[in-house]
């Protein structure tokens, strides 16, 4: 077996050796071919496997002979990217299709192309071709599949247009009167080769006759061999060439009657229906909910941090289900989709993914288990660095580390930070706010990680740690992981290193190749538990010029990006106007209300500290603060851009969609009355 990838490199495996691998014997060592100096997109091998034929986007085709591991010739013609290649039975010519629309025979042994057909107006992305490759039949982005006569190619038939660009062709094994057609939607179809024809079917196929166009169930997939027997590479030189009516065909002519062409069907005698692919998508404000659109127009709302669907919308507007839900918050990107795959696969990259921290409460995210009980694991509740205010309610987690966690929580070595301490609370403690510390694991076991089959050891002499390690979510079992390396110019492209479903990473051979390729930064939050720093943001605080002070102190802070505006109004309330109101000789009515503790006492900060009251985790000190914040927001507001802030805003979504500048924040303050202050 030979394969090949964007890599540029070319491997030849033994399937023997592949087959006899076991969970300790898991080494296999192969053939590498170098010398492509672009990204290989298709591979073909002769049946004997001494031939292999590249092609990639250099836009030629290079022959290798796989004993000696030595390129035999590169074959020139093409000016775009070799999609697909065939080799014949004999193994002396060889088909290839390109971007450039056309599709070349060649002559191995002559090392040259001795016949070029046209017969598409875009580019040609597969190849089939019958027992005595006389007929090649095509497909590609011009959504039709042609049948060609290789010897006389102005002898042609569309044997059927598809709804999308065709991407792979297969002739059915037994009897080539079938060809399976797959394309860049969700459905592959079966075409009959002959004219409106309803003959038998194959007999690999189970029909489910529910109306004229059906679903099959397929009970055994025709092979996908592409490559019939062939012959060692030392007769092709003695090969004859092709016949000589195909000979003096040096390009057969591109006529507009191909468009002409009616095709054979309008119907295909069989349909595997999969799941529409997701074709569009929106990533909500809050970095959570994505909002997406398939091929069959039903939109639907997914949750990232649940790797899940949670809301199907059916055929609606799209644009108007996004404008519905938008929310005036900002949350920094920390994670990136993209669609290739027709679903939602998310990125997780270094430094972008440590960049939302947010506050649990007002995510509606609480710890699994028993409640707000104050003996709750807070793995992922990352306060130890946070000059703010953090109770259990209102913690401050940042998403990206507890999606980590989450996707690595079967992993035994996930535990090895709890585990190679006596003290666990301890180890909780220094994750997490100390008076939310736990003593142990109490949780419900939701999912259990170890067995003394395929456990790793953490899970197996340790059972209390058998349940998630992120507190506030878990993922689906079955969610695929894929672990890949940046590669290619600027590292636009990625390598997969690892691929597996999230539940088997408890198994050995898993729990191997983790330890081996979990990156660095990976390793730091989920074994080391090194959370990443808060994100800060400078600010001023101006008096409005309406309030038309000569004499006053340029306020300049900095905190963390999450600050409510509730708590600069605070501290302006109450450091701030309070000065002023001295100045201006106030009157002792016009003096802010006080209560028995003074709001100037230590439990206050600025906006420099944190803007935050620390909490002590006493009834009326948290009463104290909600009075305070009241009575501030009773009779100072804040101004950006002449607009007044919700105090319910953080200063991040005031930069974002108000301040929308990349230099400090300005922030003005006035009473709300004009007599207050």
């Amino acid at each position: 077996v030979a394969s090949a990838g964007l890599d540029k490199a070319i491997y030849l495996w033994d399937v023997n050796t592949l087959t006899q691998l076991t969970t300790s014997n898991n080494t296999v060592t192969t053939t590498s071919f170098t010398g492509n100096r672009d990204s290989i997109y298709s591979l073909a091998l002769n049946p004997a496997g001494t031939i292999i034929v590249s092609g990639s986007t250099e836009n030629v085709l290079r022959v290798w002979d796989t004993r000696t591991s030595n390129k035999i010739m590169k074959l020139r013609g093409h000016t775009d990217n070799v999609r697909s290649l065939i080799i014949s039975r004999d193994g002396t010519q060889c088909l290839s299709a390109s971007s450039d629309g056309s599709i070349r025979l060649w002559s191995l042994g002559q090392q040259r192309c001795i016949a070029t057909i046209l017969v598409h107006d875009e580019g040609v992305w597969t190849l089939q071709a019958n027992e005595s490759f006389n007929t090649v039949y095509s497909g590609g982005k011009d959504r039709r599949v042609m049948m060609t006569d290789v010897r006389q190619p102005q002898n042609r038939s569309v044997i059927c247009e598809e709804n999308a660009s065709v991407l792979k062709l297969l002739l059915t094994p037994s009897d080539a009167r079938y060809i399976w057609v797959a394309t860049t939607d969700s459905c592959i179809k079966c075409w009959s080769l002959t004219a409106n024809k309803r003959t038998s079917l194959p007999s690999d196929c189970n029909r489910n006759m529910n109306d004229d166009t059906s679903t099959v169930n397929v009970s055994q997939a025709p092979s996908s061999t592409t490559i019939t027997n062939g012959n060692d590479y030392r007769r092709m030189s003695n090969a004859s060439s092709i016949s000589s009516t195909c000979s003096s065909i040096a390009e057969s002519q591109k006529s507009n009657d191909s468009l002409q062409l009616q095709p054979l069907n309008r119907r295909p005698e069989l349909i595997i229906r999969g799941n529409p692919a997701i074709r569009n998508y929106h990533v909500l404000n809050d970095r959570r909910y994505i909002i997406t659109k398939d091929n069959d127009d039903n939109v639907a709302i997914y949750d990232v941090l649940k790797a899940c669907k949670v809301e199907d919308l059916g055929k609606t507007d799209f644009e108007a289900e996004i404008k519905r839900r938008f929310r005036m918050v900002y949350v920094p990107n920390w994670f990136s989709v993209d669609l290739k795959m027709g679903m939602l696969t998310i990125h997780l990259e270094e430094p972008d993914c440590f960049s939302a921290y947010v506050s649990a409460r007002d995510f509606g995210l609480q710890p699994i288990g028993t409640g707000n009980s104050d003996n709750e694991d807070n793995a992922g509740n990352v306060t130890n660095n946070c000059p703010s205010s953090s109770t259990q309610q209102d913690a401050k987690i940042n998403l990206g580390c507890l999606m980590l966690l989450a996707l690595l929580e079967y992993w035994p070595q996930s535990h090895a930070h709890l585990v190679d301490d006596k003290d666990i609370s301890k180890n909780v403690d220094s994750m997490c706010n100390g008076n939310d510390a736990a003593s142990s694991h109490h949780h419900s076991h939701r999912h259990h990680h170890g067995n003394g089959n395929n456990g790793g050891s953490y899970s197996r002499h340790h059972p209390d740690l058998q349940g998630p390690i992120n507190r506030y979510f878990s993922l689906p079992p079955h969610t695929p992981l894929i672990i890949s390396e940046n590669s290619g110019p600027g590292g636009s492209q990625h390598r997969t290193l690892l691929r597996i479903r999230i539940c088997e990473a408890k198994q050995d051979n898993e729990n191997g190749h983790l330890q081996e390729m979990v990156p660095i930064w990976v390793n730091n939050i989920v074994v080391e538990r090194k959370w990443p720093a808060f994100n800060k943001i400078s600010f001023f605080v101006h008096p409005h010029p309406s309030m038309e002070l000569k004499n006053w102190k340029k306020e300049h802070f900095s905190a963390i990006d999450m600050l409510l505006i509730r708590k600069v109004i605070e501290h302006v309330y109450t450091k701030i106007c309070r000065e002023l109101f001295d100045q201006h000789s106030m009157s002792s009515q016009q003096q802010p209300p006080t209560n028995n503790n003074n709001s100037s006492s230590s439990n206050s900060s600025t906006p420099n500290d944190g803007a935050a009251v620390k909490e002590n985790g006493q009834d009326n000190d948290h009463q104290n603060d909600n009075y305070r914040s009241t009575a501030a927001e009773e009779r100072v507001e804040l101004l950006c851009q002449d607009q007044v802030l919700d105090p319910n805003m953080d200063l991040r979504t005031v930069k974002h969609f108000i301040w929308k500048s990349s230099g400090d924040l300005i922030l003005y303050y006035r009473p709300i009355k004009c007599n207050s202050c």
